[in-house]
């Protein structure tokens, strides 16, 4: 007799083979008890580029149960400038084959009438969408409107057309917005997207680089700000940061239980970067006596890295400031804002940047010696590299 292994040993197997394609696809010919979950892993996560989208619909009508296991679905191009997803109603037939994905993406797509209707009948059910580099010249706002489970919403880089239809009810269970890049009448759209009668926006991730980035970001803070407990602000902006940031606040924030602060700064970190004036009189904003934890990140011009040498472009190597170098930040300020009264919740001020922390740690006991003594300081090493032109 031929042994018998309980079925909860053959998952643990399948398990760990989980991010290796090849592997379970030979466990998958293996036997049909191992199918299930081999299909689970190797399609949960799916990505359809415009060359495959034909032998992808062939398999999925020849094997009509295969879509019921991808719920995450990449929808690309390989570069924004193809012409693939371009056809009619039925080219994207297959998508009714795909009737429990909750989680979609598109990628660097022009989207245009046909895929629109598509994507609006037959994902009506998602609950997070990312739009990342497309262009959508039919109508964003129907297709945000036509998802009313949808909670998380990213946009990066789209650019969209005016919607035409005023009456669309916006997504009321949108609990999540990221926008890093957004062209078109964003007024308009953000104020609709948030216009919901039941709109509870948990949290926000945003990015500036320019002065009206900064004008979104202010209008969302004036419309849902006191609803908002995780902000995120990257701040990416190359040229005068006085005129970009003059009129943000983040007063409306009364209910902030974390915030995180992050700037890209094509100078030196030294005591005369923008940069390390506008962090402090950010944070310095900050009221909310339900915070609990801040982070404050800096990338710099790092002199160090010779490989913009190499560049035709003259391309700057970015990278976290070395601790020892954000002794420049005014302390004392620093001091005094998390010393407040209302922020006497605050848990952990936690600093990012490269190298030893040994000589910083020591400058803040020395010159802040009330801060030092909370314990809340968390000096955090992180290491990666931004290019930018």
């Amino acid at each position: 007799m031929s042994p018998h292994l309980p079925p909860e040993i053959y998952d643990r197997i399948l398990d760990f083979l989980h991010d290796d394609p090849k592997a379970l696809a030979a466990c998958s010919l293996t036997c049909r008890t191992w199918l299930p979950t081999t299909r689970y892993h190797r399609l949960r996560t799916t990505t359809i580029a415009w060359p495959y989208c034909s032998s992808f619909h062939q398999l999925l009508t020849a094997s009509s149960g295969l879509g019921r296991f991808i719920t995450t679905l990449e929808i690309c191009n390989a570069h924004p400038s193809s012409t693939g997803w371009q056809g009619d109603r039925e080219t994207f037939a297959f998508f009714e084959h795909l009737p429990v994905v909750k989680d979609l993406k598109l990628s660097r797509l022009v989207v245009r009438e046909p895929l629109h209707i598509s994507l609006s009948k037959c994902f009506c059910a998602i609950k997070r969408l990312t739009l990342c580099r497309c262009i959508y010249t039919a109508d964003l706002q129907g297709l945000l409107g036509s998802l009313s489970l949808l909670e998380e919403l990213c946009l990066d880089h789209v650019r969209y057309a005016d919607s035409a239809n005023s009456n669309t009810v916006p997504p009321g269970s949108l609990r999540t917005l990221r926008i890093f890049e957004l062209v078109g009448d964003s007024k308009s759209l953000i104020e609709w997207s948030l216009s919901a009668q039941d709109s509870r926006l948990d949290t926000l991730e945003f990015r500036i680089r320019e002065p009206e980035d900064a004008a979104q970001l202010d209008l969302i803070l004036q419309l849902v700000g006191p609803s908002i407990k995780h902000l995120t602000v990257s701040i990416s902006a190359w040229w005068d940061l006085d005129t970009i940031l003059a009129g943000l606040s983040f007063a409306p924030c009364v209910s902030l239980r974390s915030f995180a602060l992050h700037f890209m700064s094509l100078q030196m970190c030294v005591r005369g970067n923008k940069s390390l004036l506008w962090a402090i009189t950010l944070l310095g904003q900050l009221s909310s006596s339900q915070l609990d934890k801040i982070t404050l990140g800096i990338m710099v011009d790092n002199m160090i890295d010779l490989r913009a040498l190499d560049s035709e472009c003259a391309v700057r190597a970015l990278s976290p400031a070395r601790f020892m170098d954000l002794r420049a930040l005014d302390w004392e300020e620093m001091d005094m804002i998390v010393m407040q009264p209302q922020l006497e919740r605050l848990g952990m001020l936690e600093i990012e940047g490269e190298g030893d922390a040994q000589l910083l740690d020591v400058y803040v006991r020395e010159r802040c010696p009330e801060l030092h003594s909370r314990q809340i300081l968390n000096f955090k090493r992180v290491q990666y590299v931004l290019f930018a032109e």
